[in-house]
């Protein structure tokens, strides 16, 4: 009886390791790509700001901001259909809303202060997002942290950008170019990170 009853356990365990390994390589599948991409974009625009030698003008970083929170808001909208954990899918719907809105916002708002707005909107609600997605999926072990960290490296973004609301255009550029390196830094890491996992898995 006994015997028995540990068997149950040992195949309940297994069966469980098995789902766990199952998700985690899942989330990898999905979130290899929109990193991947998300990444390289981030890291151009962060070139641009570090390297661009002249001031560039208010229509230009406006467009630059357009671009960096609209794509990743394209990249990542695919997600929210695939088969991952509900509460995930809810926390990438919430990101990709306010990309989406930040980049919208970065078009309307010419100004200074509405441009640090607008990304501080969309570095501080979208990095919330993940971060809550992250820490609901903490099983699936890599992605959740890789998740997590992003949204931390979000949030922190988003609460730098509020206080450069007093700054010039060519300093709030500037400042959003080096946050943007280090979440473009992560992004890239753990997408390659992902897509070796699935070679060596084939």
């Amino acid at each position: 009886m006994v015997d028995s009853a540990n068997s149950a356990s040992a195949n309940k365990n297994s069966a469980n390791n098995t789902r766990i390994e199952a998700t985690t390589g899942d989330y990898k599948r999905v979130l290899a790509k929109p990193m991947l991409y998300r990444g390289i974009v981030s890291a151009l625009f962060a070139l641009v700001g570090v390297f661009f030698n002249t001031t560039p003008t208010v229509g230009a970083i406006s467009a630059a901001f357009a671009i960096l929170f609209l794509t990743s808001a394209l990249f990542y909208w695919p997600i929210m259909r695939l088969a991952l954990a509900p509460s995930y899918r809810t926390a990438i719907t919430s990101a990709v809303l306010a990309w989406a809105i930040a980049g919208v916002l970065a078009i309307i708002m010419r100004d200074p202060a509405g441009m640090a707005i607008a990304v501080a909107f969309g570095y501080t609600i979208g990095g919330a997002s993940e971060l809550y997605g992250g820490l609901k999926t903490r099983e699936t072990g890599r992605p959740s942290k890789d998740t997590t960290i992003s949204g931390a490296l979000g949030v922190i973004g988003g609460i730098i950008m509020i206080f450069m609301t007093t700054s010039d255009p060519h300093g709030i550029f500037g400042m959003a170019s080096m946050i943007t390196a280090v979440i473009a830094a992560h992004h890239l890491i753990a997408a390659i990170g992902y897509m070796q996992d699935q070679r060596r898995a084939n």
